[in-house]
């Protein structure tokens, strides 16, 4: 059973892990694109039509409709701005070249109906290079916006040299007026479409940041249940409860169990490993069943705790240290066994109504490896309990909980907590405490909170989560 539960945290964690690195199946980036060229295609119709209409519209066209050439034209450009918006809102992969393509191609048009067209209408064309210039502006941002408007203003002046004997009027206007205005729109423009092109690639990386992160807390909860114990035992004498809430950042890494040791004793064991990642959470299946191994063998619990650390120094890494507390609770002789390796102290409120914290330091697990010359050996310390005691074990999230003004939950809270509450079973005084840190907080859940409850009860008692 072990082995096959480690086996099911490894393959969820792997597996899920390995959705957080693929990538979208169609980007936000190419919906943006494609979405750009629709908008394009529809305009440079809007233009072709406006062609069609322009021998009523301009003064001196120098062409009409029964222009064959002409017609021809215009049914190519409408016949190839089909074909590419109709690509593009199929998101159809096309050749990387399609967008200074058709920049050459509306460039080219718009050359040709400026030469076709009289010279007393010419400069009413010139508007046609500001739109192009606006598209370059979009897709290429002020680079590519400089490089149109300097190609429309050689195309214009190639257009008025070939096709008109007014030359020098016609320059005149538009040298004078519109090629100045189209290098002013192809700068404001640019830098308007490059500053917006930034926002909407720091918004979606934001939301893929979003994405993944609560991808993460979900194989985070996920993992925890798995590692968590789904009902608690229940022991003749003590009555127990445990409750938990994760954090909504991701890689919670808090942890405890209960074991029945003999008929009349029980072991508890709370733990949290450093660091709110995956990583740091994958550290837990090994914690786990390495602790399983260690309690069949009913060690005392300084024996545990440095067993547990020379197994799992090597894993844990210097920037994931655990904290545990394991005790060990002999219900018979009234007493309790504590070997705390850097976790909060473990809470006693006596049963004549003193609160007191049990505490037993020595260093976290992973800090030191038993041959390192700074390591000491873990110790344990042994408390005389009586009917009525009330054991709290949490995790540091209890404690160091912020409110919004940034005041932390303490230690004198929950000491108040549980003496308002010590007439509660175990399991009401560990969910009382959850809830009074949701409260405190104001349901932020900024790190995992884990409580574990055991009520000492008297001789002829029994209890139960």
């Amino acid at each position: 059973m072990t082995a096959r539960s480690q086996t099911r945290c490894g393959e969820y964690i792997g597996v899920n892990e390995s959705r957080l690195r693929q990538p979208d199946p169609r980007p936000e980036d190419d919906a943006y694109e494609y979405d750009t060229e629709v908008a394009v295609s529809l305009v440079r119709t809007l233009t072709v039509l406006l062609a069609l209409l322009s021998p009523q519209m301009l003064r001196d066209p120098g062409y009409d409709l029964r222009d064959r050439p002409f017609l021809l034209v215009c049914l190519a450009v409408l016949i190839f701005n089909i074909g590419i918006g109709y690509a593009a809102y199929r998101r159809l992969r096309l050749p990387l070249t399609r967008r200074p393509g058709m920049l050459a191609i509306d460039l080219a048009l718009a050359t040709l109906w400026v030469s076709f067209t009289g010279a007393e209408s010419k400069s009413e064309l010139f508007p046609l290079y500001y739109l192009i210039t606006i598209v370059a502006a979009l897709w290429f941002g002020v680079s590519g916006a400089l490089l149109v408007a300097a190609l429309s203003t050689f195309s214009y002046t190639f257009a008025c040299f070939t096709g008109s004997e007014e030359v020098p009027d016609v320059l005149r206007v538009s040298l004078g007026i519109h090629v100045p205005f189209l290098f002013l729109v192809a700068l404001s423009v640019g830098y308007l479409a490059q500053a917006q092109e930034a926002e909407r690639r720091r918004r979606a990386e934001e939301q893929r940041i979003r994405s993944n992160l609560q991808r993460e807390v979900e194989i985070s909860r996920g993992v925890q249940k798995l590692l968590i114990p789904q009902t608690l035992p229940q022991v003749a004498g003590l009555d127990i409860g445990a409750k938990e809430r994760t954090s909504r950042q991701a890689g919670g890494g808090d942890y405890y169990d209960v074991f029945v040791l003999e008929e009349d004793k029980v072991a508890i064991c709370i733990a949290d490993v450093m660091g709110k990642s995956l990583s740091a959470q994958s550290r837990l299946p090994m914690l786990k069943y390495a602790l399983h191994g260690l309690v069949t063998q009913h060690l005392p619990p300084e024996q545990v705790v440095s067993h547990l650390n020379a197994l799992l120094y090597d894993a844990l890494y210097p920037d994931m240290p655990v904290t545990l507390a394991y005790a060990v609770v002999d219900v018979k002789r009234r007493c309790l066994t504590l070997c705390n390796a850097g976790h909060p102290p473990l809470l006693r409120l006596s049963g004549d109504g003193v609160l007191q914290g049990l505490r037993a330091d020595a260093p976290m697990l992973g800090l030191f490896h038993p041959n390192d010359p700074r390591y000491q050996p873990y110790q344990s310390t042994t408390w005389t309990l009586q009917a009525g005691d009330v054991l709290v074990f949490y995790t540091d999230g209890v404690v160091e909980a912020r409110s919004p003004q940034h005041e932390e939950f303490g230690e004198e809270r929950l000491c108040a907590i549980v003496a308002q509450h010590r007439d509660a079973s175990a399991q009401g005084i560990a969910e009382t405490i959850v809830r009074a840190v949701n409260s405190f907080e104001r349901s932020r859940h900024l790190d995992d909170v884990t409580v574990v409850v055991v009520k000492l009860l008297p001789q002829e008692s029994t209890g139960g989560r």
